[in-house]
């Protein structure tokens, strides 16, 4: 079965840029990748507008409006590859039944990918709104491929970087990411970074301990030998799928995320890689890292989720 990318499409979000940068990336991943896209969009009675247009929610009525808004929408946006929407009903009212139905689509379809635009939410409200990007994240076992408002303009993935932290999980999910990239005849770099030490830990270790600890510089080549063995691993995995892949190593006193939304220019790269660890909560229980990467990013977020 051939492939399609499939567009996680919501004809009542009401932020053009959010559209605009998703539509870009979903044209230049058509052309690139030589696949369809589907516009897939789940209604429940959770979405107002609907309920507000009928208000006995009867799985006809939900088609029918749905597919009026999906068309008035989509009439303005033509390219090569965009397929007539597909309308998903979900009677239940809860965020996650709507993300878990597209998730189920998505398996169902052998979907290449899932793109879904993201309005990156920050405090508290984002806490009592809720987030169905991050709850599809927990459900599909789809590569998820997340959008925000700062993205620039989209270029031919070429380069992908993976941020890792070089564990066992890590290299499952890269594994997929590879897989992941090789229709697209895409480059990975693999990135680890390595936070620096504080300027007093030296001294103070050796106070304390009253012996000799090892110095920063000696720490960092250990630290440099270790964890350029352990990438062997992963370029192993790389070249298993037919990948070019670069092992980068750096330190810094920012996290990965300012570190990368910093220099993604200098790395030329064109997207992000992620593995999302999941926990018993009906959602994706992301770090601070990667939810400041998600909100930051201008490149494209590709989130695969651990096994």
């Amino acid at each position: 079965m051939k492939k399609n990318i499939l567009w996680s499409f919501n004809p009542f979000q009401n932020d053009p840029l959010v559209l605009k940068n998703t539509v870009a990336l979903l044209r230049s991943l058509s052309k690139q990748l030589k696949m369809a896209v589907e516009p897939v969009y789940v209604v429940s009675p959770a979405e107002v507008n609907v309920v507000l247009e009928f208000s006995i929610p009867a799985k006809d009525r939900f088609q029918a409006v749905a597919n009026l808004e999906c068309e008035k929408v989509l009439k303005k946006i033509k390219f090569p590859g965009l397929m007539k929407p597909k309308i998903l009903v979900e009677n239940n009212l809860r965020l996650s039944a709507s993300a878990k139905a597209l998730a189920k689509y998505a398996a169902k379809s052998n979907a290449f990918a899932i793109v879904v635009g993201t309005h990156a939410k920050k405090g508290l409200g984002r806490f009592l709104l809720g987030s169905f990007a991050e709850t599809l994240l927990f459900h599909a076992k789809t590569p998820v491929l997340l959008v925000n408002p700062l993205m620039k303009k989209p270029r031919p993935l070429k380069k992908a970087l993976f941020s890792s932290d070089l564990s066992e999980a890590s290299k499952k999910a890269f594994d997929r990411f590879s897989a992941f990239l090789k229709p697209l005849k895409a480059k990975v770099l693999l990135y680890h970074l390595v936070p620096k030490p504080f300027p007093w830990a030296y001294p103070a270790t050796e106070f304390l301990l009253g012996a000799r600890s090892q110095s920063e510089k000696e720490y960092l080549g250990y630290v440099e030998k270790e964890n350029t063995r352990k990438a062997e691993a992963f370029r192993k995995v790389a070249k298993k799928h037919g990948i070019s892949c670069e092992f980068r190593l750096e330190t810094s006193e920012e996290n990965v995320a300012t570190t990368l939304v910093s220099s993604y220019k200098k790395l030329a790269i064109d997207a992000i890689g992620l593995a999302a660890q999941t926990g018993r909560l009906e959602t994706t229980l992301l770090g601070s890292t990667s939810r400041e990467l998600l909100r930051e990013s201008p490149i494209p977020i590709w989130v695969l989720r651990s096994p």
